[in-house]
């Protein structure tokens, strides 16, 4: 399955979401206290759907926060990010094999 994808305008393969990036995304938030929810969830969000990019979602950070509590949820957001391409990644391994 395949759809547009807003970020290249190309056709972009469909991800799946599992239970092992959920995880890993609540880990994230649990990690970093002082991080709101909300940031973990726009990182993995982002890295998962492709419709935002890691960048917009730390500019919009910035812009609304300031100090560490930006660079809390700049870096909370960052993670999950990371964390859901990891796990997308190796989803993608495991279904080649």
């Amino acid at each position: 399955m395949r759809r547009p994808s807003r970020a290249s305008g190309r056709n972009a393969p469909a991800r799946r979401w599992s239970p092992s990036a959920a995880s890993t995304t609540t880990r994230s938030a649990r990690a970093s206290r002082s991080s709101l929810p909300n940031a973990v969830l726009l990182g993995g969000f982002a890295a998962l759907s492709g419709l935002i990019t890691l960048d917009a979602v730390t500019h919009a950070i910035r812009a609304k926060f300031a100090g560490k509590i930006a660079e809390a949820n700049v870096a909370a957001a960052s993670e999950a990010f990371e964390a859901v391409c990891q796990q997308l990644e190796a989803s993608a391994h495991a279904e080649a094999d």
